[in-house]
């Protein structure tokens, strides 16, 4: 303000208010972290006025953001209305961004306006959660083994409705585990404990192949380096046995011809033993 005196001593004053105006990036809106992202992530920004003053309209700014070390984007906004103190609007960008890749992506977002802050703020890709309960299990004593799902997850879900991260196996059969991240994202394992002796010798010298898998009328099983008496066993999901057939010497000497049209459709595993050695093959029915 000012005062001023005239000759006769009489006074008057005068105020006038200077203002700078600032803008405040508040929130990155979009892209947010998850388990999945896309290749056209929109970009999309929440911007506040802290005041002191009304923005008018017609009043012409930029906002700006970098990600990582890829080039700056920019976007020029000119108000069409009156922005008021404590108002807040979301501002779109008119590019997408790739953020497919897992990973982080570092945004720097800000506006021209050198009284206004900087938001710096990481998005995560982290990929769809991984659970592996290992490969399946043939023993005589299945109460033995404690299946674990792995740490760090939100939440679990058993086959038999148990939530815990541990399972404590008591029968024959498959075993699932559904696990949960904090963005709500899935995924899921199973396992198959089946009957056999954990000493029996697992000889890679023997091989067995199955075709077709997935399979609906007949399925053959061929073998290399396999000979003498062995046992072929089909068991479905809830550890019951489906098929079963026991080969002499000269049942190997060409592909074996099971009839499987009759199971109904769904994962099965295959199993081809004898005395010391066991082989096993999950297959498909449809």
């Amino acid at each position: 303000y000012v005062t001023v005196t005239n000759s006769n001593g009489c006074e008057a004053s005068d105020t006038v208010w200077v203002v700078t105006f600032s803008i405040d990036v508040a929130n990155l809106v979009q892209p947010v972290s998850n388990c999945t992202l896309s290749t056209a992530e929109p970009v999309v920004v929440e911007l506040i006025n802290p005041g002191p003053d009304t923005f008018e309209p017609g009043y012409e700014f930029t906002l700006s953001y970098k990600m990582n070390m890829l080039p700056l984007r920019n976007k020029n906004i000119i108000l069409n209305s009156p922005w008021g103190v404590g108002e807040s609007m979301n501002v779109a960008f008119d590019n997408t961004e790739d953020l497919s890749q897992t990973g982080l992506y570092l945004f720097k977002v800000f506006t021209n306006l050198q009284n206004s802050d900087t938001l710096t703020t990481i998005v995560y890709n982290d990929g769809i959660p991984q659970v592996f309960l290992g490969p399946d299990i043939y023993t005589t004593m299945p109460d033995t083994i404690v299946l674990d799902a792995g740490p760090g997850f939100e939440s679990y879900l058993w086959h038999d409705g148990s939530t815990a991260q541990t399972f404590d196996v008591s029968a024959f059969g498959f075993h699932w585990a559904q696990v949960t991240d904090t963005y709500g994202c899935t995924n899921r394992d199973t396992i198959y404990i089946g009957f056999g002796d954990n000493i029996a010798l697992w000889d890679l010298n023997k091989a067995i192949r199955v075709y077709p898998n997935p399979a609906s009328e007949k399925l053959y099983v061929e073998s290399e380096g396999i000979n003498g008496e062995a046992l072929v066993q089909i068991v479905n999901m809830n550890g019951q046995q489906v098929i079963f057939k026991k080969l002499i010497d000269d049942d190997w000497n060409k592909p074996l011809e099971i009839d499987v049209s009759h199971l109904t459709r769904g994962i099965y595993i295959l199993n081809v033993s004898s005395k010391n050695w066991q082989k096993a093959v999950r297959i498909n029915i449809q």
